[in-house]
């Protein structure tokens, strides 16, 4: 086991009285240099931590099954998240200091062409591909853009920045060899999800996860992101650049699993996830299959990113009745009940029946019971 050490930072030293707060970081050494590299993290928001124990089962299942491909996982990626305590709620989604989302606080490191950069660190793929090696390999090729993704970030962790993006940039630069990233995490009360890129649903579909949200290539400061669209720069350019008349598919695969509920630890459930990651490694050639891998059970509905809708709050007030996750609701049916608070007299007024145009799916619903006009009330799939 090594430790990266957060250091020199006031939010640490404010934090923890001057200690410097440490992250356990777990690398397991495969038996094959030739097979897929693994980065998985989890509990980036302090309140999700379902994650940890899949990351723990993983680690003990290595410890007796070694892995083909080498395997990087960090349990616990954000100790200062974790600690963010509000009475018995861990909060832990923004950094104090600057109100930033933890997994909102990632660079984009590339760009296919100067007239798409948007700042000076980046790497220009047309510049990348035009100035390497004649003749070089694909294989050496990706070895050197790995390399330079490596070096951009550490340089950039030598600049005045903040604790939050200290921490974003040290995790994206522990993920920078790798081949595949998962990024854990939890939603508010939620179904099992993931969310993939469209170049790489059919890999999701390895990790048994019964619902999947397909997302457009593009960066919007997550983590699964910043990782994945230097790779969708790279296969372009590639395709147009070095070899036009035979494209290759995008190599790298990023997702970001949702694990269930936050502020929840779920046994049955970390087993039954376990299981998909190893499925999902088996099929990608980083582990060896085993009896012990059990065969997909169930099969996964998949959503484009614009049917994935959150309802908000026509006012505020308490919440009596939530809906059942996973239960399809018929277009204009009360999904759920909101009254107001009683502020006069001694009857509860009538409920607000929440109602969507279309037939739909709960995704995710409030785990709290008062809520505030216009507050995000659930994500719902649409049919």
């Amino acid at each position: 086991m090594d430790e990266i050490i957060l250091k020199s930072n006031l939010s640490t030293r404010h934090m923890a009285g001057g200690n410097e707060l440490k992250i356990p970081i777990y690398t397991i050494k495969g038996s094959d240099e030739n097979a897929p590299t693994v980065y998985i993290q989890s509990s980036l928001h302090g309140s999700e931590i379902q994650g940890y124990l899949v990351c723990i089962k993983l680690l003990e299942y290595f410890n007796i099954n070694p892995p083909r491909g080498n395997i990087t996982i960090v349990p616990l990626c954000n100790p200062y998240g974790i600690q963010q305590k509000v009475g018995s709620f861990t909060h832990g989604r923004f950094d104090p200091w600057t109100g930033e989302n933890w997994n909102r606080n990632f660079t984009e490191l590339t760009c296919l062409s100067k007239n798409h950069q948007i700042h000076e660190d980046q790497i220009i793929l047309e510049d990348f591909f035009k100035n390497a090696p004649q003749q070089s390999s694909l294989t050496n090729l990706k070895k050197l853009f790995k390399d330079l993704l490596s070096t951009k970030l550490k340089n950039q962790l030598l600049q005045n920045i903040s604790y939050g993006k200290k921490l974003s940039t040290q995790l994206q630069l522990l993920a920078s060899p790798a081949d595949i990233v998962l990024d854990l995490h939890c939603d508010t009360d939620s179904l099992p999800h993931i969310y993939s890129p469209e170049y790489a649903l059919t890999a999701a579909l390895d990790l048994q996860i019964p619902y999947i949200i397909s997302i457009p290539e593009v960066f919007a400061d997550a983590m699964d992101e910043a990782c994945f669209m230097p790779w969708v720069h790279f296969t372009k350019s590639y395709n147009e650049i070095m070899n036009p008349e035979i494209s290759i598919e995008n190599p790298f695969l990023a997702f970001t699993l949702e694990l269930g509920s936050e502020e929840n630890i779920d046994k049955k459930s970390a087993q039954q996830q376990l299981e998909g990651i190893l499925s999902f490694l088996a099929a990608n050639q980083v582990i060896t299959k085993n009896k012990s891998i059990s065969p997909p059970t169930s099969k996964s509905i998949i959503t484009p990113l614009n049917k994935l809708i959150t309802l908000y709050a026509p006012h505020g007030g308490i919440i009596l009745e939530k809906p059942e996750l996973g239960v399809l609701k018929n277009a204009k049916t009360s999904i759920l009940e909101i009254s107001t608070l009683i502020s006069e007299g001694s009857r509860l007024p009538e409920p607000h029946h929440l109602t969507y145009h279309k037939d739909c799916i709960p995704l995710t619903r409030p785990r709290t019971a008062i809520v505030h006009e216009g507050s995000p009330l659930m994500k719902v799939i649409t049919q």
